[in-house]
């Protein structure tokens, strides 16, 4: 029997308030599962009459169910390197980003990279160029005028 009205659930879940996020986030009292996926929504008797022997039954008691998505993923570029790479996250206009760039170069070794997490607000840095008072993002012209500063024959700026 694969019908899954007709088979027995594996799961079922009554007694609550099941929030079907249908076009009227209806609320229902009971769901059965059978394998995975959904196979009843509606009232706790019909519901605990496709229990069986084998069937996992969970007393809700009131409580809410609802559906989601758990994703629990990490940008390792961002996460994994977040503790390693400095921010920029606090630069409101083009001149902070600036400034902590010119902080950057005093600590970095001739020779050696440097690497920032990206511009805008974590966790996931949408509200760019908007962050900034200028409303554009910073360009090579502008970080050219940090690397300037610096004329120690560290920094090759190339026009």
């Amino acid at each position: 029997m694969t019908d899954l009205a007709v088979r027995a659930a594996d799961v079922v879940l009554h007694g609550g308030r099941i929030i079907t996020v249908d076009d009227g986030f209806s609320i229902r009292e009971a769901l059965a599962v059978t394998g995975n996926r959904i196979g009843y929504v509606g009232d706790s008797t019909a519901a605990l009459a496709m229990v069986d022997a084998r069937t996992r039954v969970i007393d809700l008691k009131g409580r809410a169910v609802m559906p989601g998505l758990i994703d629990g993923h990490a940008h390792m570029d961002r996460e994994g390197l977040k503790s390693v790479f400095p921010s920029l996250a606090n630069a409101k206009s083009i001149a902070d980003v600036k400034d902590l760039i010119a902080d950057l170069v005093r600590q970095t070794p001739a020779g050696d990279w440097i690497v920032t997490m990206p511009l805008g607000d974590p966790p996931y840095y949408f509200d760019v160029p908007e962050c900034y008072a200028e409303r554009r993002l910073p360009t090579r012209h502008d970080l050219d005028q940090v690397l300037r500063v610096f004329d120690k024959g560290r920094f090759k700026v190339v026009d």
